[in-house]
């Protein structure tokens, strides 16, 4: 190793030592700290790592900023991590399935009562006026009762019920909404991790490069928009952050063919900043 390949690990080991050193000091984020540990543990797979960055950053902050970058997504986005959100995405699917279905149910037995209300010789002493049902609803609600109570009960004395909606209408629309729903990813990290169908170590590839492709976006990290580490360097960081097994580790391969596969799946994803 030269003396200027050696100088470059060196910085770059100090990033990770400076990092273990303010969580141990401030007493948080353990996870981020032991993912330091890992890659100071297996600095020989990661000195063209260091070489690449060094070559293509300019100045102490950028590289500081992608290493931070590094142990964050290392630490919160292990393959346990993206299992739940995929698990998480899933459930919230199945939930406005059964909102839609429950509410539709329960639109069509509001009209009921309210066909027997009007047919029968019975009446149930139940809520029909949606101004009620809102104040009833928050009762509790101490901003609603000093600013919005009065205002409300008004209206509703000045319009009568058939300027508001019948309660069956807006629980439909409840359940209209519910039906229609398309659940999305909340950030670029989690869209990126539970992209595709089924679990793979491309989850974790593709994470990585959304938490890359954040980083250079941002205004204050100094990473050019345009910066972009290789195949190479990227497999050799997903084999450490998450200590894959030897006979599971990725390779150049392995990267192309995922952001080959992200273009075709979201190209605002990858070419956003490009």
């Amino acid at each position: 190793m030269s003396e200027t390949s050696r100088s470059v690990q060196v910085f770059f080991e100090e990033c990770l030592r400076d990092h273990i050193r303010y969580n141990d000091e401030h007493n948080c984020l353990p996870s981020e700290s032991a993912v330091a540990y890992r890659l100071l543990g297996r600095s020989g797979e990661l000195a063209q790592v260091y070489e690449e960055m060094h070559a293509k950053l300019r100045g102490e902050t950028p590289k500081r900023v992608l290493m931070a970058c590094f142990l964050s997504t290392g630490a919160f986005w292990s393959p346990d991590r993206i299992a739940k959100d995929r698990s998480d995405r899933d459930e919230l699917v199945a939930l406005n399935l059964a909102i839609s279905k429950v509410a539709y149910e329960l639109a069509g037995l509001l009209v009921q009562r309210d066909e027997l209300h009007n047919s029968s010789g019975f009446y149930s002493d139940t809520h029909y006026d949606i101004v009620q049902v809102i104040d009833e609803a928050s009762a509790d609600n101490g901003r609603y009762t000093y600013y919005l109570k009065e205002p409300l009960e008004r209206l509703g004395g000045r319009f009568d019920m058939k300027y508001w909606p019948a309660l069956d209408a807006i629980v439909r629309t409840i359940a209209e909404d519910a039906r229609r729903a398309l659940v999305v990813a909340s950030d670029p990290l989690t869209e990126g991790a539970t992209r595709s169908k089924r679990p793979s170590t491309a989850d974790f590839t593709r994470a990585l490069e959304a938490a890359i492709l954040e980083n250079r976006a941002g205004l204050s990290s100094g990473i050019p928009k345009d910066f972009m580490l290789s195949d190479q360097a990227i497999a050799s960081l997903v084999n450490v952050l998450i200590d894959l097994p030897a006979d599971k580790m990725v390779d150049p391969v392995h990267v192309k063919n995922t952001r080959s596969k992200g273009k075709k799946l979201k190209p605002s994803l990858w070419e956003q900043g490009s």
